[in-house]
């Protein structure tokens, strides 16, 4: 997905989960603007800029991933 932010000039926040299907359903791991998520929230702040969320997606559920 992608969504433009308007500011002065227009930025792209891409939003993306690898191998997303019916069976890979499950998020093990996350990047936001190339860095580590380990909590499943992020800031407005974060996304104005511009940049990308990246989701890995499984099977099963990482009961670790989002959990501090």
């Amino acid at each position: 997905m992608t969504v433009k932010l308007p500011s002065e000039r227009p930025d792209i926040f891409t939003i993306r989960a690898n191998h997303v299907s019916d069976v890979n359903k499950y998020i093990q791991s996350a990047k936001l603007n190339g860095r580590p998520l380990t909590v499943p929230r992020f800031r407005q702040a974060d996304m104005v800029p511009g940049g990308s969320l990246v989701f890995e997606m499984a099977p099963t559920p990482n009961f670790s991933w989002g959990a501090k």
